[in-house]
């Protein structure tokens, strides 16, 4: 079997897209605590909802970038 390795640049590169999902996810909960007037103390006890937001948006990125790489690569 081949062995596969993830390069440290790519490590990086995924911890960046989803670093970039969390706080995604967290300014959807504070705009839904805005718009809603709840209490601010939601931003920390829905935590596993917005990590549930997250890997779904972090899925979401790795779509699109999957569909947009097969794109330019067919050109």
């Amino acid at each position: 079997m081949k062995d596969i390795t993830i390069t440290v640049q790519q490590q990086k590169k995924e911890l960046k897209y989803l670093i970039v999902s969390f706080l995604l996810a967290e300014a959807i909960n504070l705009t839904t605590i805005l718009c809603y007037r709840t209490e601010f103390k939601e931003l920390y006890t829905k935590i596993l909802t917005v990590l549930v937001v997250t890997v779904v948006i972090y899925f979401f990125i790795l779509l699109v970038r999957f569909v947009v790489r097969r794109l330019i690569l067919k050109k």
